[in-house]
């Protein structure tokens, strides 16, 4: 609620006035609807302030009619929005009134209706004063304009291609609030086409951020789909086939992987060779990483980037040779100036580091390019990294503060639902755990990485050493029935008692002298 109030002062003192009568998440919803509920009914407040609708109005009355019609058309933006946009949506094609407009608009700035931040180049509405505006009515045209224009954006930005990723994420990330609202709008309206098109726009995107709703957009279009008895874009199959892969959900996965024909090759390429990899399929996997380099190579597309990466967990998995055709792309890469590509390639040169003698080097350079990784939104790339740091930490398990990261890694993929990172690193977990004296948690959660399927990748002689220390410390009766334990959890459940244990742990450590 204070989200949606924008933090305003009078806002919030008048909705915590209502808490009294009403349930904060029914307040909540209703001031989604209807602004006029904050109201003063005391004799205490200046009249322009008894309520926040009243105060706004206030200020609005002082505009001449074309600036609060211009305020009107504003309150169909959502979110930032840049003076591209105003000339689309608010002037329209072809109108000669620019000038007055952006008049308007300075004026607008100067009364405080309006917010520029000087940095990006970007205006915004508060929200209280959005939905006002909105009140004010919004003709059709102009939330078709609006429509469009949030669409073409991200789909000029959907390629993420290497020489502009960051600058297409964040245009993609900008718009995110407004392209949400749309769709919203579209599944209210029954507007199947809106649905598709944005979750095609948004498949890379949404893999590189986990930004995971968008797995709700793309089977509310389905849905409408089957209602109406209408085929689905192979495009929409696609983005369900790469986002519950990576939420784990392989079975539902594999069905929408069997219904992408038609779809961007090198996409579908990609889907496959995750589905493989998390389910242990490894010479299925280098079948999709040769393929992958046959349809992707020299084109510097995102899938290039993302396929060299994982082939890099491969290798490195497999002690196989760095291909030197992608080793001197990455290199490249590296100095291109793109932040997010520089990431990705400095994520690769760790990854041909010696971790065995040059372990303190891959640790801090995996906790910087974790910290990137996040700072840039890339919630994919942060996980791999942290996987990566948690296997360096296994092999060092003297290392300072080794159970802190640990327990920090697995946080951060509870926070964004990335489990199938997480079963990663439950080995190095596990012998973190037995380092720490809970071989019995260490167990239980080698149980849920076994129950799960997990195999095959560079974490599994970690799970080996995990597995001989613990069963060492419990003897094999008690080692194998805390196994059986841990079958029984999920990989969420398994995850947050995971990180219960550490929190035993580090709490242990700081006891004798607190």
């Amino acid at each position: 609620m204070c989200r949606r109030l924008d933090g305003l002062p009078l806002a919030l003192e008048l909705a915590a006035s209502k808490t009294r009568a009403i349930p904060l998440g029914d307040l909540s919803r209703l001031l989604g609807e209807r602004l006029e509920l904050l109201t003063d009914e005391t004799n205490n407040a200046d009249a322009h302030h008894a309520s926040l609708d009243t105060a706004i109005r206030w200020s609005v009355d002082l505009l001449t009619e074309r600036q609060r019609e211009l305020l009107a058309r504003f309150g169909v933006f959502v979110g930032q929005f840049d003076l591209a946009a105003v000339d689309t949506v608010c002037v329209g094609p072809g109108s000669s009134d620019r000038t007055e407009t952006i008049t308007d608009l300075v004026a607008l700035v100067d009364l405080s209706l309006v917010e520029f931040d000087v940095a990006t180049g970007r205006y915004r509405l508060l929200e209280p004063i959005r939905m006002f505006a909105e009140s004010l009515g919004i003709d059709d045209d102009v939330r078709l304009r609006y429509r469009n224009h949030v669409l073409d954006v991200v789909d000029a930005a959907a390629p993420i291609r290497v020489a502009t990723a960051a600058r297409d994420l964040d245009a993609i990330r900008t718009a995110w609030p407004s392209l949400r609202a749309l769709v919203a709008t579209a599944r209210a309206e029954t507007d199947a086409a809106t649905l598709h098109r944005a979750v095609a726009a948004v498949t890379r995107f949404a893999e590189q951020t986990f930004s995971f709703e968008v797995i709700d957009w793309a089977e509310a279009a389905i849905a409408l789909d089957v209602a109406a008895d209408r085929p689905t874009p192979p495009e929409t199959h696609l983005a369900l086939a790469l986002l519950r892969t990576h939420r784990s959900d392989f079975d539902v996965a594999a069905d929408h992987l069997a219904r992408v024909e038609g779809a961007d090759p090198s996409l579908v390429e990609l889907a496959r060779l995750w589905h493989h990899y998390f389910t242990g399929d490894l010479a299925a996997t280098y079948a999709c990483r040769d393929r992958l380099r046959e349809i992707a190579d020299g084109t510097g597309s995102y899938v290039e980037r993302v396929a060299i990466t994982a082939g890099h967990f491969l290798d490195k998995g497999a002690q196989r040779p760095f291909d030197p055709t992608e080793v001197a792309r990455l290199d490249s890469w590296a100095t291109d100036g793109d932040p997010v590509v520089a990431a990705s390639a400095a994520l690769c040169t760790v990854l041909r580091l010696d971790w065995d003698s040059q372990a303190d080097e891959a640790i801090e350079a995996l906790t910087t390019i974790i910290e990137t990784a996040r700072r840039l939104g890339l919630a994919f790339l942060a996980s791999g990294a942290s996987t990566a740091r948690s296997i360096v930490l296994s092999t060092s398990p003297g290392a300072e503060s080794s159970a802190r990261v640990l327990r920090a890694t697995l946080r951060s993929y509870v926070e964004v639902s990335s489990w199938q990172f997480a079963l990663a690193d439950f080995a190095a977990a596990s012998l973190a755990l037995v380092h720490g004296g809970r071989a019995r948690d260490a167990a239980e959660l080698l149980g849920a990485r076994r129950a799960a399927g997990y195999v095959g990748d560079s974490s599994a002689e970690v799970e080996d050493q995990a597995t001989e220390a613990a069963r060492r410390a419990l003897g094999d009766r008690a080692f194998d029935e805390a196994v059986r334990q841990g079958h029984a959890r999920d990989v969420a459940t398994a995850t947050r008692l995971a990180i219960a244990a550490f929190d035993q742990i580090i709490g242990d450590r700081v006891a004798p002298s607190a």
